[in-house]
Order: C-alpha cells, then sequence, then structure tokens
C-alpha cells in the first residue's frame, strides 16, 4: 500500500531532481516471470528507485542490514518492500541473518516476483564496475533448482550512468540489457553447484560491463573528467554524434574511457604527457577564473575561438532582464527547502555516494510540506478558491521556470567574464587557445592510432 501510494511521488521528485533521464531498452524492465534485476551500485538507493519507476511491476529491492536497526525504520523499509543483507564489515554475527534473506528472495523468485541486487556488494560512485560477489547468481540458482528448473528466472543486467551523481539537475543514462537465461546451468549446477556459480557470476560480470562506462584504473578518474570537459565536443563532432541524446552521450564516454585503458596499458607515457598538458590548462582557466565552455568550440579548419563581442553580450542580457522578477518569484517560493535539503546532506552524509539520496528525501518530503503551508497560507489570508487554484499551480511552474533560468544565469555569467578577460588581457586568451589545441592535436593522434588498431 505504501509502496503504490508513493510511486507517483516519488516518480515525479526524480523527474525533478534529474534534468534529463533515458531508458534504453524500457520494455524488459516488464517481464511477466520471475525476474532478478542485478545493477551497479554508485548512488544509494537513488539506484532502487530509478529502476522501480520505469518498471510495471513492484520491485523488491535488496539493501544492507545495518539501517534496519531501528524499529520504526525497519518496519517502514519492509513496508517499501526492502529486504536486508548483511555483510562482514558490518559483523560475522549478523551474517547468519542472509539465510534467511536468501529463502525470502527465493520464495519471491518462486512466486513470480522481481527482485533488484547490487552484485558488487559495496556502494562507491565511480566509473567502473567491482568484482561482483556470487550471491545473486546463489539466490537465481537455488531458485531454479528447488523448482527442478522449471521456474524459468530471468536475470536483467541494467547499467546505472550518471553524468554527475552527487549533482541536482544532472543527467541519468539508464542501460537495459537482454535477460540471461539460466536453463543452460541445469546441468552444470546438477554436476558442480559451486563451479555454475561462479561461471553465473562471471557471465554477469561480462554482460554488465558492456552497458556502463568501465574506467580500469582508479588513478585515470581525473584525466577522463578533464576529457569530458575538454575533448568530448571534438570528439563528438568527429563522430557525428548529438550530444543531447544520451545513448549517444554515452558512446562517446565509452570510447573516451575504452581508448584511457589501452592507452594506459600500451603507452603510459602518452597519458603521463596528457596529464601534465591538461594540468596546465586548467591551472591557466582557474587562474583567470573562466568555464572550460567557453574554449569548447570543435575545431573545423582554423582552430580558432571565436572572440566574444557586444552584441552576442547584450543578446544574452536581454532575457536576464525579462526573465530575473520571475526568477525571484521562483526562488521566493521553492528556495527553501532546496537549500535545506543540500546543507542538512552536506552535514549529515560522511560518504559521497549517500549525498544525492539524502538531499533527495529531505528535499521531496520538505517541499511538499513547504508547498502545502504556502497553500494553507494563501487560503487563509486570500480566502479566494481562484487565487489557491492559481497559486497551486504558479509555485510549482516558478520554481521549473527558476532552474531553468539559474542554468541560463550561469552561461552568461561566465561569457561574461570571457568577454571581459579577452577585452583586457587577450595573451591571456590567446594562451589558453594555444594550449587547447595541442592538447586536441594529440588526442586527434591517439584517437587515429586506438581505431586503427581496433580494426
Amino acid at each position: 500500500m505504501l509502496y503504490q501510494f508513493l510511486k507517483p511521488i516519488v516518480y515525479t521528485a526524480v523527474r525533478i531532481f534529474y534534468k534529463k533521464i533515458v531508458v534504453v531498452n524500457r520494455e524488459q524492465l516488464n517481464q511477466d516471470g520471475p525476474t532478478l534485476i542485478v545493477s551497479n551500485h554508485n548512488n544509494a538507493f537513488l539506484d532502487a528507485l530509478l529502476v522501480a519507476m520505469f518498471a510495471r511491476p513492484k520491485i523488491y529491492s535488496i539493501a544492507r542490514g545495518d539501517i534496519f536497526k531501528r524499529p520504526l525504520l525497519n518496519a517502514i523499509l519492509t513496508k517499501l518492500c526492502i529486504i536486508p543483507i548483511f555483510r562482514k564489515e558490518e559483523g560475522l554475527e549478523l551474517m547468519h541473518k542472509n539465510e534467511a534473506t536468501f529463502e525470502k528472495c527465493i520464495e519471491l523468485l518462486s512466486n513470480k516476483q522481481t527482485i533488484i541486487m547490487y552484485p558488487e556488494g559495496d556502494c562507491i560512485t565511480e566509473k567502473r564496475l567491482r568484482k561482483l560477489r556470487k550471491g545473486a547468481a546463489r539466490i537465481a540458482l537455488r531458485a531454479e533448482a528447488q523448482n527442478k528448473f522449471e521456474l524459468d528466472v530471468k536475470i536483467l543486467p541494467v547499467g546505472l550512468n550518471y553524468s554527475a551523481a552527487k549533482k541536482f539537475r544532472s543527467s541519468v543514462f539508464i542501460n537495459v540489457g537482454q535477460p540471461l537465461s539460466l536453463k543452460e546451468y541445469k546441468e552444470k549446477y546438477a554436476q558442480d553447484s559451486v563451479k555454475a556459480i561462479n561461471q553465473l557470476t562471471n557471465e554477469m560480470e561480462g554482460t554488465m560491463r558492456q552497458l556502463i562506462v568501465d574506467l580500469q584504473l582508479r588513478s585515470n578518474d581525473g584525466l577522463y573528467e578533464d576529457l569530458l570537459k575538454i575533448y568530448k565536443p571534438q570528439l563528438m563532432y568527429e563522430l557525428h554524434l548529438n550530444p543531447d541524446k544520451l545513448p549517444q552521450d554515452f558512446k562517446a564516454n565509452c570510447e573516451m574511457a575504452n581508448a584511457i585503458n589501452y592507452y594506459s596499458a600500451e603507452k603510459p607515457e602518452l597519458i603521463e604527457k596528457l596529464k601534465h598538458k591538461i594540468r596546465d590548462y586548467m591551472q591557466g582557466l582557474q587562474l583567470l577564473n573562466l568555464s572550460v565552455n567557453l574554449l569548447n568550440k570543435p575545431i573545423q579548419n582554423s582552430g580558432e575561438i571565436a572572440e566574444p563581442n557586444v552584441l552576442h553580450l547584450f543578446l544574452k542580457a536581454m532575457p536576464l532582464v525579462i526573465g530575473m522578477p520571475f526568477h525571484l518569484l521562483g526562488l521566493l517560493f521553492n528556495y527553501a527547502p532546496y537549500r535545506l535539503a543540500y546543507r542538512t546532506a552536506d552535514k549529515m552524509v560522511k560518504q559521497p555516494h549517500f549525498h544525492a539520496s539524502v538531499n533527495f528525501v529531505i528535499g521531496m518530503f520538505g517541499w511538499i510540506f513547504y508547498y502545502l503551508f504556502q497553500l494553507g497560507l494563501i487560503a487563509l489570508i486570500g480566502k479566494n478558491n481562484l487565487v489557491t487554484l492559481i497559486s497551486a499551480i504558479a509555485i510549482p511552474a516558478l520554481g521549473l521556470y527558476s532552474l531553468e533560468f539559474y542554468s541560463f544565469l550561469r552561461k552568461a555569467t561566465a561569457y561574461y567574464r570571457f568577454f571581459q578577460v579577452s577585452r583586457t588581457n587577450k595573451p591571456a586568451i590567446e594562451q589558453l587557445i594555444v594550449q587547447r589545441n595541442e592538447i586536441l592535436q594529440l588526442l586527434q593522434e591517439a584517437q587515429r592510432d586506438y581505431c586503427a588498431e581496433k580494426k
């Protein structure tokens, strides 16, 4: 009951929290029979919410057992179809409770229910798949074995790809793979159950790895993030990809990650050279307080960046002047719960992968209460149903407008800064353009060599 009541509310909140969400192969989330969804785990319980909101059936999810310690929270989580799993890190004396969890999952699958699990075990925000644990494979095969392999459990791999997992109004690309059948494991499980579990875990890992950006070395995380800012627009231009389409954006991200993996193994000196050049370039931008995006026009012929002019500045300023009053109204009616949620998450959360989830929950309920409080106040003071109705529509509409306006405001402010520096310190801008073009030339040569190797 609680699950069904909250689902549409959470769906709306998630759609606001993330600016863009795209699901590939969404129909696979609506399997008719017993389904075990296996996903990478980057963003705490937002991972489960994102999958559940696009699935027709009720989804039972597995969560770390330590959050079930408090009786009230235990009761709420149970109502929300969340099942505890205990890890070694939470105490070896609790591990025996996992048998009850396994039996519960087997019972759910036997009743043709859908479960989501995170075989990586830990939740860490990173661009890679960690080695999978064997629990998911063990549950699926035990469920089949108890039903004489006539249950037809489907294992559905899902890749969750966040543009910026912690960031409000970022984007999410949900990459749903093809379901894995367990029929071929019947004989294997009968002969050697341990070997069959290991083999199924390896198959899941190989499939899941193809659904996400998989950067092998943590030491290259910074390089990858810098290349997203510096080289990705150029790469997408060369590959004729549309940056506004998340599947094509994901393809470009994978190309960069795979190239970094390749050169880290084959030509590590090139990686170090790139890191050095990019570090100098980014430091130059930081010293001038410039946004990297302003220099990110793809090189076509000359490699030059168009100089900002007064006309462009005027065209950017006019919408700001016209739209500012509506933006301020949007802030007045909507900013308080947003700020409360963000500051509370900053103070409460010590592990970064929980930040977005805490921010989301506090923001969602905080905004609902704040919204109802404002409507009650308007109804009490105005005593006019029409005014209350208009306010009920206008408050969230102004909030959404304010979000878009703020994004435009940041871009306009960055452009003004670029305009200012280009007039007062043009040699510094020219030096940055030279550095950028050197980096792009080096990357383009590396990309050509990498593509030749793939062929």
